[in-house]
């Protein structure tokens, strides 16, 4: 009989306590940006869209998840947008969370099959970046924001082509550049944001004077948005570490704004 009393308090304890720990967590929306554009080597994209599944195991109840393609042109992605949440109220065997994460396999797998079979010849990514503040727009104000951008970072959009413009041949100009971007369109962006640089034909005939200021660039710009950020040019290779050492599922923390090599 004690033994019986005994266990059932046990169990009791621990519910109580993993229901203290849902009640206590903060609400997350991650916003992926994918670069879809032709110079991305394939088995990097392959990589980014493995590393976007993963988030799954990342996000608890009352999170989201939303999946932006990095197309043309910003105003093409309408109809392109993946959003996922996780409900709040548990189902029996948390039988939604594996839905979430099955639906999530399937949309990522037929984008990474319709880039990959008909891949952008153009990279907007600051119209992307437009699109996912848009998608922070409707949070609440204690939901914690995180950005995730996997691409090469050369913006080629009309107006701008990293490859070549004079704005970018050194990390003075650059940063100049994001200075001036920042001002033309002001925005807060109360985010933490990983920036996972992908392998490409085009960034792989960069001299490193340009690539050094491109990332010059956009640390600049996230700087001036007020995006605590880390750029990784191992691509999606220190985001499990960007998750995990920036506590992922607590309040503060950040990287500033580094670079990892």
């Amino acid at each position: 009989m004690h033994r019986v009393i005994l266990y059932l308090t046990v169990v009791s304890a621990v519910l109580f306590l993993s229901a203290c720990r849902e009640e206590a967590h903060t609400r997350q929306h991650v916003v992926v940006l994918v670069d879809a554009s032709a110079s991305i080597a394939p088995e990097a994209f392959s990589d980014a869209i493995a590393s976007a599944q993963s988030l799954i195991k990342h996000l608890r109840r009352g999170d989201a998840l939303s999946i932006i393609p990095i197309l043309g042109d910003g105003s093409q992605t309408q109809g392109k947008i993946l959003r996922f949440e996780i409900a709040l109220e548990r189902q029996a065997y948390d039988a939604d969370i594996t839905k979430v994460d099955t639906a999530v396999r399937n949309a990522l797998a037929d984008l990474r099959a319709a880039v990959l079979r008909k891949p952008m010849p153009k990279t907007d990514i600051l119209g992307a970046i437009d699109v996912a503040c848009e998608e922070f727009s409707s949070d609440r104000a204690e939901v914690q924001q995180t950005l995730i951008i996997f691409s090469d970072l050369l913006e080629d959009d009309g107006r701008f082509d990293f490859m070549t413009a004079p704005e970018l041949a050194t990390e003075a100009t650059a940063k100049r550049l994001g200075q001036r971007l920042a001002i033309e369109k002001p925005r807060v962006m109360k985010v933490r944001a990983y920036v996972g640089m992908l392998r490409s034909v085009d960034y792989d005939r960069l001299q490193t004077a340009r690539r050094r200021a491109v990332v010059a660039f956009w640390s600049t710009l996230f700087s001036r948005y007020g995006a605590k950020t880390m750029i990784a040019t191992d691509g999606p290779g220190l985001m499990k570490k960007f998750l995990d050492e920036d506590g992922f599922d607590s309040e503060g923390g950040g990287y500033g704004h580094q670079v990892q090599r």
